[in-house]
């Protein structure tokens, strides 16, 4: 026979339902009471910081994961909201740094909500480690200064820019060689049509100039060697290169040489991307939760805006529904694999995780995550369904 749930509109039924979803959640879980020490410890804090829950249960939350340097401040800053009621970290996201129990020191972001829970106030940390995010970040810094070095580097003109035209990257050469009062720094940000309208007139043919910008945009593949004369004899070459990630523009290079006086330079071109903070920036994770008996019974707005499907029509569904829905928003070319198929027969023990390509309502890549929930017993009653878009991260990759 399946097990009895408690009712989810119940005290016992809303604490059980969001302690299942705790227990599971991508990110460390840690809550603290008014003293500082840990109640709630959930996997993902075993995983990240090295000690298991029961060993965590009850000890000093400081002198686990905060290190040594910070504890001092980390004190200071729960004794001022105390009395205050204040605390500069409260309900926002930060970069800080971690402590392992290896004693390894490492970067987290970390959210911190203060909760009233009747006389009892107790503060829960959502804890994500950042390590190879932050490497990554990096190393694209660290390529994007490269190019655009390189780009300065050059003898030769070099502009960048956004789906708006205006500039994101365009070097000394490019002033000279059009004549802009400006230097290059003082163009980013500018509109680029209006600076090329200013300067059309330094082209024999100007009106014909700018039809061949306005076509090689319009039809948004590479096209070199694109001869131009100016008016004072000489002859550029013009390269154009659409940046893009996938079948997503992201913007324009343009390389001019003048080969008037010299042989064809061999040129650096190079797609930057655009708007990095945005790859790198959180995506709200989706979940829902599912009983012993394999029914949804909650569902979170995130899940509705990662996979299109409406709340009303997956709340109360089973998983065999949830499988035919995900189905028809799915890749075809890619398929989708069912979770019936990966949960195998009923009372399956263990967490699996893998990856879905949907189509609708728009092209993603979402990591699924299916943890095994447990109640208060040990008895496993349901699952819970994690989602990530993980679409940028792909193309990072």
């Amino acid at each position: 026979m399946s097990k009895s749930n408690p009712d989810p509109n119940s005290a016992t039924g809303s604490y059980e339902q969001v302690r299942q979803i705790v227990s599971g959640a991508l990110d460390a879980v840690v809550t603290i009471n008014r003293e500082g020490r840990v109640v709630e410890w959930n996997k993902r804090a075993e995983e990240v910081f090295g000690w298991v829950r029961d060993e965590a249960l009850g000890q000093l939350m400081a002198e686990m994961i905060v290190p040594h340097a910070m504890r001092e401040a980390h004190n200071r800053g729960m004794s001022h909201y105390l009395a205050t009621g204040e605390g500069p970290i409260l309900n926002q996201r930060i970069e800080i740094t971690a402590l392992r129990r290896d004693g390894d020191e490492f970067p987290v972001e970390l959210s911190v909500t203060p909760l009233q829970i009747g006389d009892e106030l107790r503060f829960s940390a959502f804890i994500r480690d950042i390590t190879e995010e932050r490497a990554a970040r990096s190393s694209l810094e660290e390529a994007t200064q490269l190019l655009e070095t390189l780009i300065d580097g050059l003898n030769s003109a070099v502009m960048v820019e956004d789906n708006e035209r205006r500039i994101l990257h365009v070097n000394s050469q490019f002033c000279a060689l059009f004549d802009i009062p400006l230097s290059s720094s003082e163009l980013v940000g500018t509109d680029c049509r209006a600076g090329l309208d200013q300067s059309k007139q330094i082209f024999a043919h100007p009106q014909k100039f700018l039809d061949k910008i306005d076509q090689l945009i319009a039809a948004g593949t590479r096209a070199t060697n694109h001869e131009l004369e100016l008016v004072d004899g000489r002859v550029l070459e013009l390269d154009y290169v659409p940046i893009g990630l996938g079948e997503h523009s992201r913007g324009h290079l343009w390389h001019y040489r003048d080969i008037s006086e010299r042989k064809l330079a061999a040129a650096a071109l190079a797609e930057r991307n655009a708007q990095l903070d945005s790859i790198f920036s959180l995506s709200p994770d989706g979940f829902a939760s599912i009983d012993a008996d394999g029914c949804i019974r909650f569902v979170n707005p995130a899940f509705e805006h990662l996979t299109g499907l409406a709340i009303s029509s997956i709340r109360g569904a089973r998983i065999a529904q949830l499988d035919s829905l995900l189905m028809q928003q799915a890749d075809p070319e890619l398929g989708y694999t069912s979770m019936i198929e990966l949960l195998g027969a009923p009372g399956r023990k263990g967490d699996y995780e893998d990856v879905m390509y949907l189509m609708h309502p728009r092209h993603r890549i979402l990591k699924r995550v299916v943890r095994q929930a447990t109640d208060l017993s040990g008895e496993q009653a349901g699952q819970v369904i994690y989602l990530r878009d993980i679409t940028h991260e792909a193309e990072v990759d």
